[in-house]
């Protein structure tokens, strides 16, 4: 008989088994944070052969360079207050206890043997890593020199991958450049506080002049600088432009890129992902894109955009690779007209007919968009679209583009139109035939977002020939439809949808809404428009308790039904 050993599985087992283990919120506890690697730790120290795999968990992502600092020796560094170089305490220090770790003598090459041993296994330094008990403390400004100056190999991290950093300070930059990996793959950057001093600025323009010059695989980059100086933008981009090799940018929040860094990313071979967010250009946004070719982005897949004008979006799309793009995401921070939406739907429709899935969001402010006629969706039909997400679109939807819809994206999984629009934009709504309609066409959906016309009920000999969804997980948003037969209604919703298990409404949004704002109590409020949404918020919560009763009455239902259907046939 085969005798199987712990050092006879195979690494995927190992791997298999520690994803079974819990690294952060098992131990929610503030004052033993350190106990959410709690089983890990356990099982490092259980026997050889669980050791190396343990620890490469444990430390595989971490917050910060903190941990590391700690595993030299005691003697070496000591926990202070947070003070500049003039003695001062930093003012935008947010932690109140945050303490910083100094250095009490010389580093020496020594003192990097047990520090060495676990930075190899350190694959991410990301906010997001498992809480350490020593999560209070940072390493103080000279001490990050020191260790640069003492350390004894080329790379502080050698393995390091994925570089995750949101900066709350100044003197945060400077640890940048210890992070550099030749590894390196993913770098996202943010920053929110005091506006970088120009030595910090120097030290952001080194690090991304060594990252181009050493990390020869970095695929995604992302920055996000809040605070972006003007002398640093010409640094950030003429580093950029060394990047050859990126699968994915994106570029959030910092001013709009020269139109010769655009360029550059139009001809990158291997660019399947961009994200650019554009404010305050105005009309001249158009000439960002004047020089690009008309076959430009060749392997581009996933497009997001945000902006306030919506003329040069179009022309984006005009430039970009015909039949490349399957995914466009873009946000309007300023309202738009039909013709324009209509305009760039047109495009969607005759460029990029291979698109999958596509997300439109426009102020959703009381009064800030008109309720778009149906014939803006129209284009859309040419489109192989899985995903449509036009929440914030106030569109009156009508029974001929359902069918429609129904007809043209076979394996849709989720639609959603104009259920997010501002209180006094209320689109038509669809009616209940044209959502059974949609549901039988379209057996792998999960997700409907749509304003429901409930005042004509179908009769239920009509949902004998069209087959429930029986998938598990399905929710429903109905946006501020109206019911006025909340029993009838959900009887009905309830053959449609057996396994529903999400309804919302906006109704109880604006009764949150009103409450929180004017901390009154709603019942007591004699605005017409708090008692009509708690009439109706009222009305759909007996609808969705109809609709929960038990499941189990109605899957037996349906099941009879059909079996009565094939012993007919």
């Amino acid at each position: 008989m085969m005798v199987v050993t712990l050092n006879s599985l195979p690494p995927a087992v190992f791997a298999h088994i520690l994803d079974q283990l819990p690294t952060t919120g098992d131990f929610p506890s503030k004052s033993a944070p350190a106990r959410n690697l709690h089983a890990l730790t356990v099982l490092a120290r259980t026997c050889r052969a669980l050791s190396e795999p343990a620890l490469n968990r444990i430390w595989r992502a971490l917050p910060s360079l903190v941990p590391l600092v700690c595993t030299m020796p005691r003697d070496l560094w000591t926990m202070g207050q947070p003070l500049s170089k003039d003695g001062r305490q930093y003012p935008w220090t947010r932690i109140q206890d945050l303490r910083y770790i100094k250095f009490k003598r010389m580093v020496v090459r020594s003192d990097f043997d047990r520090f060495l041993h676990y930075s190899r296994r350190v694959v991410a330094i990301s906010a997001d890593a498992p809480v350490w008990t020593c999560s209070h403390l940072a390493v103080d400004v000279e001490a990050r020199a020191a260790l640069e100056l003492a350390l004894p190999v080329p790379y502080l991290l050698p393995n390091l991958r994925e570089l995750h950093l949101f900066l709350q300070g100044v003197h945060d930059v400077e640890l940048w450049k210890l992070m550099v990996s030749p590894k390196l793959q993913i770098v996202d950057i943010s920053y929110e506080g005091y506006r970088l001093t120009v030595f910090s600025t120097l030290e952001l323009k080194r690090f991304l002049e060594r990252v181009v010059a050493t990390s020869d695989g970095l695929s995604h980059l992302t920055i996000d600088l809040k605070t972006f100086p003007p002398e640093l933008q010409k640094h950030v981009e003429a580093a950029l432009l060394g990047m050859t090799r990126l699968t994915s940018f994106s570029w959030v929040d910092s001013p709009p890129l020269r139109p010769a860094v655009l360029h550059h990313f139009s001809e990158l071979a291997h660019l399947q992902s961009l994200t650019l967010q554009i404010h305050g250009v105005g009309k001249t946004g158009a000439q960002l894109f004047s020089g690009l070719s008309s076959e430009c982005f060749p392997a581009l897949r996933n497009l997001r955009l945000t902006t306030d004008v919506l003329d040069w979006t179009s022309s984006v799309l005009l430039r970009t690779r015909r039949d490349t793009l399957l995914n466009f995401t873009l946000k309007m921070t300023q309202p738009v007209s039909a013709d324009a939406l209509k305009t760039l739907f047109d495009t969607l429709g005759v460029q990029h007919a291979s698109l999958t899935a596509l997300e439109v969001s426009l102020p959703t402010g009381d009064g800030a968009q008109d309720v778009f006629p149906p014939d803006t969706l129209w284009p859309l039909i040419a489109l192989r679209l899985r995903t449509l997400d036009l929440g914030s679109c106030p569109v009156a939807v009508d029974a001929p583009f359902m069918r429609a819809c129904a007809i043209a994206w076979p394996e849709l999984r989720a639609l959603c139109i104009g259920v997010r629009c501002g209180r006094d934009v209320r689109p038509r709504g669809v009616s209940l035939l044209a959502l059974a309609e949609l549901v039988g066409a379209c057996p792998e959906l999960r997700a409907v977002g749509l304003a429901l016309d409930t005042a004509d009920i179908p009769p239920r000999a009509l949902l004998e020939d069209c087959p429930p969804l029986t998938q598990n997980g399905f929710s429903l948003c109905v946006g501020r439809s109206r019911v006025e037969q909340p029993l009838e209604v959900g009887i009905f919703l309830s053959r449609l949808f057996p396994n529903l298990e999400w309804l919302h409404t906006s109704w109880q949004d604006d009764v949150d809404r009103y409450e929180e704002e004017s901390g009154e109590n709603a019942v007591e409020s004699r605005d017409p428009d708090v008692v009509m949404a708690l009439v109706f918020s009222h009305r759909w919560a007996t609808v969705g308790e109809v609709v929960n009763s038990p499941w189990e009455v109605r899957q037996q239902e349906r099941r009879a039904v059909i079996a009565g259907r094939i012993a007919g046939e």
